[in-house]
């Protein structure tokens, strides 16, 4: 992918979600938030992965996203958005 963009320095975009350290989160539920997460950040046509982690004392996924969707564009990974914690809420409700 980075073939088709060679100007683009970083080609990859990495963030993680992180929930409370009491709070009981089903794998399909952090699934749907980092779902509606990406989305929100425009990397709805993006290649990502999604990975849950049990190394820490509280619930979290990594993301790993390419920045070049399908159509060879680029997703900024500058984009402001409310913080992670609003968007984790507004799935949950």
């Amino acid at each position: 992918m980075q073939s088709l963009n060679p100007k683009l320095k970083r080609n990859t975009f990495h963030t993680s979600l992180n929930f409370g350290k009491d709070e009981v989160i089903s794998n399909e539920k952090m699934l749907t938030i980092s779902e509606e997460y990406m989305k929100k950040m425009g990397f709805d046509n993006n290649a990502y992965f999604i990975f849950r982690h049990h190394n820490t004392g509280h619930p979290h996924c990594h993301i790993l996203a390419l920045r070049n969707p399908f159509d060879i564009t680029v997703v900024s990974d500058r984009k402001k958005l409310p913080t992670k914690r609003q968007d984790r809420q507004r799935v949950r409700d």
